[in-house]
């Protein structure tokens, strides 16, 4: 089976674009959108892990963080933006929000929809798994990989693990921005 695959229109990406140019004048590769939140509790990394991962990825490999939200993030990432200031806020429709991930160097997210748009985008994906079987419902796409721990408990994944697998998957993503 083949993956889906989702094109921006050209004034989603100029709109991103220009939401980067503005948000990052100095620069922006590489570009890292994340999305804190889920529509199940379940599924939801804990926001703190979110920020730690943010915070390292700017520190070592001088990132830029935008993070976006979906209709029932609010509190979310109310709570990741006031842990992370630095991190640029993305809230808009699904088809802007198309042209945000195609401009991102690497996503990273939960077991949620917006990460099977990351994918069919060909952002390059980390997603976060807790209690559902990442290999039945990880997105699909060659450039997807899971992290989730062997208990099925989100809680349990390690921001280690998940940086690790950013760097890794960094080191291979082109910085075209």
């Amino acid at each position: 089976m083949r993956a889906p695959r989702l094109v921006p229109a050209a004034p989603a990406r100029s709109s991103a674009q220009a939401f980067l140019t503005s948000a990052f004048p100095e620069k922006v590769a590489p570009l890292i959108v994340m999305h804190v939140g889920a529509g199940k509790l379940s599924n939801l990394w804990p926001v703190e892990r979110f920020a730690e991962l943010a915070q390292r990825l700017m520190k070592r490999l001088d990132a830029s963080i935008v993070v976006t939200e979906g209709p029932r993030d609010r509190d979310v990432v109310s709570s990741f933006r006031h842990q992370v200031p630095e991190a640029a806020h993305w809230h808009n429709d699904l088809v802007q929000t198309l042209g945000i991930l195609s401009l991102a160097n690497l996503y990273v997210g939960n077991d949620t929809g917006i990460s099977h748009v990351a994918a069919a985008v060909g952002t390059p994906c980390i997603v976060v798994f807790g209690p559902h079987d990442a290999k039945r419902w990880a997105p699909a796409g060659p450039r997807v990989q899971t992290v989730s721990p062997k208990s099925r408990r989100i809680e349990d994944v390690d921001v280690d693990q998940v940086f690790d697998a950013a760097a890794r998957m960094l080191a291979y993503a082109p910085h075209v921005h």
